[in-house]
Order: C-alpha cells, then structure tokens, then sequence
C-alpha cells in the first residue's frame, strides 16, 4: 500500500493524464460540450487495455458517433493485448494488429455494429494513429467535421494534443479517457488491464514526454503534438512521485 501523501501524488498526476471533456457518455453530455449530441468519428487508439473497447462500444450503443476507426499497428504493447483477449474472450489473436484485435472484441463480444467500424493497422506511434486514421476516413470519403478519442488513461492527454496537430483547426476534439487509474487499484489481465508494474512504467513516462522542451514531444521538442500546459502541482507530483 502506499502512504497518503503518495497516494495523492499518484491520483492527481492520473487524472491529469486521464483526460475526459465530458463527464458521462451521453448524447446530452456531448450536446453540452459540442452543440451536437453525435460526432462523426470516434477514434480508438491502440493499447493494451480493455476498458477502452469496452468504452467505444458503449459510445456507439448511444448512439454517439457515425463512424469508428480503430487504430494500431503491432508494437511493445500488442502482445500483452493479444494475451488478455485470450485470457478474457478465447480466440487466437496472434499477428494481429492492435486494430484487429479491437476491433474483434467491439464487434465479436461488445455487439458493436461492424458496417460503422474502419481498422487501421498499421500505425506505430500516436502520430501515425492520426495520420493514418485521417487518411483511411478520406479514402473512404468520410468527413470529419467532429470527433470523439479514446486512449489509454495514461495516453489520453498525450494523444490528445498529438490529434489535434494533425485534425483541421476547426474540428472539435471531445476526449473521454475509459476509465481514471488510481492508487492501489486490481491490476492484470483478469480485470483487462496492464500489471502493476505497467502500471508504474505507464504513470512515470509520459511527464518527460508532455514537456514542451528539448526532450519532449512539443512544439519546442520532436513536434510531436501541439503545446500541452503542465500546472506546476503537477510536475510537484510527479518529482514526489520518482522521488519514492
């Protein structure tokens, strides 16, 4: 267990990360936030955790999107997707992407309706998440004029800010991270997360890289995404956070 003060640096560095525009996946929350309770696409990106599907496919039986694009090459995290699916569903999901197995899980156990799902599979990065994305949806003719992301809870800001480098200025971005992480939470693949020490590494990583620095993934860095601003309690709980 971790002490209190610990405890609080690592749920508030969370739900920083865990980015949520909306407060509930409804048509009435969307309608508050963007004047319209549908947007034309909801991206998932890849990662290794089920809640997200689960989440998007929840989306969908509200009736909040048009269209779907799940989004995900095989990289460090395919593996361990592929392994929870099995566990959790049965099936064999071996070498296939990230997209592919989302994709079978929304439609194959959470009933989502597969005519509205596009798969891209082959990005590695956020950023070719993005462009790749973008460009599946063009060459299908599919506008986007409003959309929906969803992402890991520690990705979802970072993503974020990495869609918004590359959608048109005019285009709202409504981000709903699936869930918000917390200290001490069940971890592993019986409840379709990463394991705890994931967990840790996923938590700890994605400071240095928001920064908008030499050595981050901003404007000022790898130009990664557009700037994000980090408020300095933040940055006060991730020191505390490496510190212990």
């Amino acid at each position: 267990m971790y002490d209190p003060a610990l405890t609080n640096d690592i749920n508030t560095l969370s739900r920083f990360l865990a980015l949520r525009d909306i407060p509930e996946l409804t048509p009435a929350a969307l309608q508050e936030k963007t004047g319209s309770p549908r947007v034309d696409v909801l991206f998932v990106f890849g990662c290794e955790v089920i809640p997200v599907v689960e989440r998007a496919a929840q989306a969908t039986a509200a009736g909040l999107c048009r269209n779907v694009v799940f989004s995900g090459g095989i990289g460090h995290s395919t593996q361990n997707l592929a392994n929870t699916a099995q566990k959790l569903f049965g099936g064999d999901y071996a070498g296939l992407s990230e997209a592919e197995i989302m994709t079978q899980i929304a439609t194959g156990q959470y009933g989502m309706d597969a005519s509205i799902v596009l798969c891209e599979g082959k990005s590695t990065n956020s950023g070719e998440n993005a462009r790749f994305s973008l460009a599946l949806l063009e060459q299908g003719g599919i506008s986007v004029k409003s959309a929906m992301l969803m992402q890991d809870p520690f990705m979802q800001l970072r993503s974020h800010y990495t869609m918004l480098k590359y959608l048109a200025p005019a285009v709202p971005l409504v981000s709903y991270a699936p869930f918000i992480p917390y200290a001490g939470m069940d971890c592993g693949s019986k409840n379709g997360l990463w394991s705890e020490k994931r967990f840790h590494e996923f938590l700890l990583r994605e400071i240095p890289r928001l920064r908008d620095d030499e050595s981050g993934y901003g404007p000022r860095g790898a130009g990664f995404m557009e700037h994000v601003d980090i408020p300095p309690e933040i940055e006060d709980s991730y020191v505390r956070i490496c510190g212990a």
